[in-house]
């Protein structure tokens, strides 16, 4: 249950510059459910910025963080850093949020 959660990642494919349709159906049935979420794509060609925009409008929220990652970075590795950037992004925004409540 999403609502278990004070965060969800959300990822998905870039397909003909729009998220795959299991997100979509995900979002559609969950987005009241989702405290905060971060939000990554992969894509072949181009389309990722659009993706994750629709994801925060279907989510009816601004991800803490967001990732593209293009598929040639993917199968040869060289996404660690920028993977590590989204983590810690969310990490630290995550921890300011929660210490705002206090």
């Amino acid at each position: 249950d999403a609502a278990s959660y004070d965060l969800v990642i959300l990822g998905t494919p870039v397909w003909a510059s729009h998220m795959a349709s299991p997100m979509r159906s995900y979002l559609q049935a969950n987005a009241g459910k989702l405290a905060r979420i971060g939000a990554f794509c992969t894509q072949g060609g181009s389309g990722g910025p659009k993706v994750l925009t629709e994801i925060a409008d279907l989510a009816g929220k601004r991800a803490l963080a967001t990732l593209v990652l293009k598929e040639a970075d993917v199968t040869k590795a060289r996404y660690v850093e920028r993977l590590d950037g989204f983590v810690a992004a969310l990490v630290t925004e995550l921890n300011r949020r929660v210490a705002a409540t206090r």
